[in-house]
């Protein structure tokens, strides 16, 4: 669930397209997307900007942009941004997550919580 070859891996294009290799297609949305917001991600972070975080970060600064108050523009923006990107794969990631809970006792039984409550408030949002 962490470092190294997770179980579930966090990043978007490992569920996209049968994705076996990291830095595709989602990773490169996300870049444009973040680019075009004047958003960037830091080297520091050693992390792709497909990573669920980034993804999930990306709505939070959208809202917090508007002030809560939101065009029916913006709006229909994130809400497409939620099915297209984190709610596209948001389901997998658990479903792995929780496999891994299942054959390695001791693994961070959280992780699928965490993902079903996300997916939750994801759903609600749209």
């Amino acid at each position: 669930m962490g470092p190294g070859t997770p179980d579930a891996p966090p990043w978007e294009t490992l569920y996209r397209d049968g994705g076996k290799v990291l830095f595709g297609q989602p990773t490169f949305d996300m870049k444009k997307l973040f680019t075009e917001q004047g958003y960037k991600v830091g080297a520091a972070t050693h992390q792709f900007e497909d990573h669920i975080g980034f993804e999930l970060l990306y709505v939070a600064l959208r809202y917090a942009e508007h002030g809560g108050e939101l065009s029916n523009t913006t709006a229909r923006e994130i809400t497409g941004f939620i099915y297209k990107h984190p709610l596209s794969f948001l389901e997998r990631m658990q479903n792995k997550a929780e496999e891994s809970c299942r054959v390695k006792p001791g693994a961070p039984g959280y992780y699928p919580a965490l993902l079903a409550l996300t997916r939750a408030i994801l759903l609600l949002e749209v």
